[in-house]
């Protein structure tokens, strides 16, 4: 009665063992997911460990989309409720695949017919707490959508999150992932500047409510991450890498690992500490090959205080970065890489290289509206003494972002708060 079946052939060489995976459901025959592993003959043990890892990564990511289904139903009493819920689901994925190949329309119709049998669900099981959850949660995917482009579109969308979340915590004020939702949509409206003289309150309530949230869930990984954004993002780096971690441990299926996996890298790289930033990025680039974000922490630990930058593999770490990010990314992705490696360059003593490489790197808001690059240009100026050029790209960055300070304890910024006309923001 087994559900998958790991089937494999090892070959050997004069020198090396490969060993090919793959899985068979076990009802049906079919082959699905497979991974390919390779070491020299003295590295056996190696590999036999690299093994049992890459299988057990694939089988717990399977399992933990099993549980969240099993959970989801153990909530429900109304069958066809929990059947237009399921369809609903499946409306989403299909939506984030579309989303990946830069078919907005596409997935919109998707999202916007999901959320419709989610409403469907809700009239036909009014106590059942889920599928008002679920429509919060595409509401807040819609202000994603938008975001730093359309912020009054995204306030709206925010606005009806929060009427979902706010139900559902009525429905069930114990609900660990409806507290969630509405930490994640009060926390987006802070990140998006949209809390005017109320951003602190709101920043508030939102570590708050996901507090609640692992307290009364504290295997609530996805929780444990935001609240380590946020903890980060309000220069408590300690608290945050502690929630990171708790969120890591709290991961077992890895549903939200890729995220936690980042956040520990960018807290520890913010600290300064380069054995484990390393360690954390080099885990997310075998566990996620795929995922652009670890092609960019690649190119950021080129220039960590103790790195000795690989130039050619900087360029080779930003073309990757491009190439993996969706249609929508790419543009963006391709002048922060550019960014990147200039960091890397003046990192290697290349300072005049890093300054036409940081020329190239520049971009207006209609690629990038945060001027995230800007930021980047502004810490990399500062490295090499470039002052009144760093103060003018800090100054691009801050006029799109009014909340945005330089945080004591980031390693990368302490040049620019150095300066007298920054040193008080």
């Amino acid at each position: 009665q087994a559900g998958t079946l790991v089937n494999g052939t090892v070959a050997l060489s004069e020198d090396q063992i490969e060993v090919r995976v793959s899985f068979v459901n076990a009802s049906t025959g079919e082959r699905f997911g497979g991974t390919r592993l390779a070491r020299q003959r003295a590295e056996l043990f190696e590999l036999r460990d690299d093994l049992a890892e890459e299988v057990a990564v694939f089988l717990r990511g399977m399992l933990g989309e099993e549980i969240a289904l099993l959970e989801r139903q153990a909530g429900a009493e109304n069958v066809e409720a929990w059947e237009l819920m399921q369809r609903a689901s499946d409306l989403q994925e299909q939506a984030g695949a579309l989303m990946e190949t830069g078919d907005i329309d596409g997935a919109m119709q998707r999202i916007l017919a999901a959320d419709s049998l989610l409403a469907a669900a809700e009239e036909m099981a009014p106590e059942w707490v889920e599928p008002t959850v679920q429509r919060g949660w595409l509401d807040y995917r819609n202000s994603r959508f938008t975001g730093f482009e359309d912020r009054s579109a995204a306030d709206r969308w925010i606005g009806e999150g929060m009427v979902h979340a706010e139900t559902a915590v009525r429905l069930d004020s114990t609900n660990s992932e409806a507290m969630e939702l509405r930490a994640t949509l009060q926390y987006w409206r802070y990140l998006l500047n949209l809390g005017g003289g109320e951003a602190d309150r709101l920043v508030g309530r939102a570590e708050a409510d996901y507090r609640e949230s692992v307290r009364q869930n504290p295997q609530q990984a996805s929780a444990w991450s935001s609240l380590s954004h946020l903890l980060a993002n309000q220069d408590r780096l300690a608290e945050a890498k502690v929630a990171a971690s708790r969120s890591y441990e709290a991961d077992p299926y890895l549903r939200n690992a890729h995220l936690t996996l980042w956040r520990l890298f960018y807290i520890s790289f913010d600290l300064g500490d380069g054995v484990e930033s390393r360690r954390w990025c080099e885990e997310g680039r075998r566990r996620f090959p795929d995922r652009p974000r670890f092609r960019q922490c690649g190119l950021m630990v080129q220039w960590l205080p103790d790195s000795q930058p690989d130039i050619d593999l900087a360029w080779q770490l930003a073309d990757e970065f491009v190439a993996l990010s969706s249609p929508g990314d790419s543009t963006f992705n391709r002048h922060k890489g550019l960014v990147l490696v200039a960091l890397a360059l003046a990192r290697a003593g290349e300072t005049d290289s890093a300054r036409v490489v940081a020329e190239r790197a520049r971009a207006g808001p209609d690629i990038d509206p945060t001027r995230n690059v800007a930021y980047w240009e502004a810490i990399l100026r500062s490295m090499i003494g470039d002052m009144d050029e760093a103060v003018v790209q800090w100054n691009v960055h801050a006029a799109a972002n009014p909340d945005v300070t330089l945080d004591e304890g980031i390693w990368y910024v302490e040049a620019l708060r150095q300066d007298p006309r920054l040193g008080a923001q």
